[in-house]
């Protein structure tokens, strides 16, 4: 494996499990937590109010101070990679998980709030990794449980969805999450398998030379459709680096092993 994802725990569990964990392994590991409001999110520490209300504030300095901070306390606990900001636009008003995660319905607004947090994360030495590329907002399905079907043409993709993505691939952020979303107009394979939204936006035409990393493989919007291995090999033949959370960490590699091997 390359890496972990840590939630719930106590602050002294968390710190002794990690240091354990690379500990035990011959490459440092990528610990990767969804910090989006702070440590307080899943144990104790600071917790921040929701994208949309720091946006409220109108002062993008606020996003800076809460990326230096939920840094600061995530480096002392052994995470290294923040899964936030997330930069989906808010614009489906039945939208039944970004909402409030969003810094707004407008992508430039979105970029303003979201670069100064990246700045912040990554000056302290840790990644920061946007997410949900190319765009979970303009959707009023959780792809926890089926997939998001986002009915844009291409003109639409790029001036909206895609836009704070590419301004944070831009202004140098160190990984991008590929959600679990289809938009027809552009592939006919959900965005975690397509070689043309994984591969050719963000490697060929934007140059972004950082890590690619799924969203969560045990998601509905995959398992209701995919066998779980054929999954983890299509997500890695799009281009993804990294593979979050298969369903079975050990199915999944002796899937790709076999993948290699034929």
């Amino acid at each position: 494996i390359g890496g972990l994802i840590t939630f719930a725990g106590s602050v002294h569990g968390t710190y002794y499990n990690l240091k354990y964990f690379q500990e035990l392994s011959e490459i440092p590991l990528f610990i990767a937590a969804d910090y989006e409001r702070g440590l307080g999110t899943f144990i104790n520490g600071t917790l921040f109010p929701p994208n949309m209300a720091i946006a409220a504030t109108g002062d993008i300095n606020n996003s800076a101070i809460q990326g230096e901070i939920i840094a600061k306390e995530a480096r002392a606990l052994g995470v290294n990679m923040i899964l936030a900001p997330v930069v989906d636009i808010n614009n489906n008003i039945n939208n039944p998980i970004i909402n409030i995660r969003s810094y707004g319905d407008n992508p430039k607004i979105v970029t303003q709030y979201s670069i100064p947090f990246i700045n912040a994360v990554q000056k302290e030495g840790l990644l920061s990794c946007v997410k949900h590329y190319p765009g979970h907002g303009n959707t009023s399905t959780d792809s926890h449980t089926s997939l998001p079907i986002i009915n844009i043409n291409q003109n639409e993709l790029y001036n909206n969805e895609l836009y704070p993505f590419h301004q944070a691939c831009k202004n140098g952020v160190k990984a991008v999450m590929v959600g679990h979303i289809l938009i027809p107009s552009i592939d006919s394979s959900p965005s975690t398998f397509s070689d043309k939204i994984t591969r050719k936006i963000l490697r060929e035409d934007w140059n972004f030379n950082g890590l690619i990393i799924t969203d969560a493989l045990e998601m509905g919007a995959l398992t209701s459709t995919t066998w779980h291995g054929e999954s983890v090999i299509k997500a890695i033949e799009a281009g993804a680096d990294i593979l979050l959370l298969p369903i079975d960490g050990i199915k999944a590699i002796n899937s790709v092993y076999d993948a290699v091997i034929n």
